[in-house]
């Protein structure tokens, strides 16, 4: 599948990247390993952006990031981590 966009966390430590399967994909920026599948659109991917969050102290697959997805669907998705 066709991927549209890609963007560097924050941090560089990941990458996401967007395609025409509908999901979005971050990958280990060291390893190349998946980190996370989303999944959720019901259309084409066009876009994927980092956000940083505030302080937390709750770390996740994500961390302390949001990662927004913009679809063919006319739909942006906020993936809290």
């Amino acid at each position: 599948n066709w991927v549209n966009s890609v963007d560097w966390s924050p941090e560089g430590s990941q990458l996401a990247s967007a395609s025409y399967d509908k999901t979005a994909i971050v990958w280990d920026s060291i390893s190349g390993e998946q980190v996370a599948t989303l999944k959720g659109h019901t259309d084409w991917l066009r876009g994927v952006a980092w956000m940083q969050k505030g302080d937390s102290d709750t770390e996740t697959d994500l961390g302390s990031k949001m990662l927004v997805t913009a679809s063919d669907d006319e739909t942006l998705i906020v993936w809290d981590g």
